[in-house]
């Protein structure tokens, strides 16, 4: 037994196991005095200056609270010698009979004519006394596509309001905007809600004008 005990004393193990306190004191006074030169001598920070992203908000589309009223189309007058000249044609043109009128009683009233995209003609109030006002809007959205391309462009759509404030029609009244702009600002001007303008206390249709600008910044 003692000589098992001396033999185990004498080995490469037993002495290791016996340094390894002081290896680990050791280490940790190196570690201690080499973070303490490291920040004795470490040059110091500087900040880096603040950049600002040329783009933070990303895509905006300005939508306003106001619209207006379309101004009226201008007519070119005819000049007083146009008139005089046409006055002496239909003066040397001879009167032709006049047909009799004859008026079905029992007729049934004649239909509105369809416009274009189907729907009876409306006739529209250019300057009510009551302008509408806006009830409920939709934001366009941006199109991905024109977002990549960085399309930017102010657009004028014009609305057709009916009698309950809903949108009739849309269309493009002025625009320097892609066409995918212009289908962004007509889709969301379609889904609007307005209250309807009024004519002598009556609700009447009326056309409006809505600015829209879509731009990146």
């Amino acid at each position: 037994m003692t000589y098992l005990s001396a033999t185990l004393r004498d080995s490469a193990h037993f002495e290791l196991k016996q340094a390894y306190g002081r290896f680990v004191a050791v280490s940790l006074m190196l570690a201690l005095v080499i973070h303490a030169v490291a920040w004795l001598f470490a040059p110091p920070r500087v900040p880096a200056p603040l950049v600002l992203d040329p783009h933070p908000a990303g895509p905006i589309v300005v939508v306003p609270d106001w619209i207006e009223i379309p101004p009226a189309p201008q007519i070119a007058r005819p000049s007083p010698t146009d008139n005089e000249a046409f006055d002496e044609i239909v003066d040397d043109l001879p009167m032709p009979p006049l047909a009799p009128i004859r008026r079905d009683v029992f007729a049934p009233p004649a239909l509105p004519t369809p416009t274009d995209n189907g729907q009876p003609a409306v006739d529209f109030v250019r300057h009510p006394e009551v302008l509408p006002t806006i009830l409920h809007s939709v934001k366009p959205e941006y199109p991905s596509l024109a977002r990549m391309a960085e399309a930017e462009g102010k657009i004028i759509v014009e609305a057709s309001i009916g009698v309950d404030g809903r949108v009739l029609d849309v269309r493009i009244a002025q625009s320097d905007a892609i066409r995918s702009l212009e289908m962004a600002a007509m889709a969301a001007v379609r889904q609007w809600l307005f209250s309807p303008g009024k004519q002598g206390g009556e609700p009447v249709p009326v056309k409006v004008h809505i600015p829209i600008e879509f731009a990146l910044r």
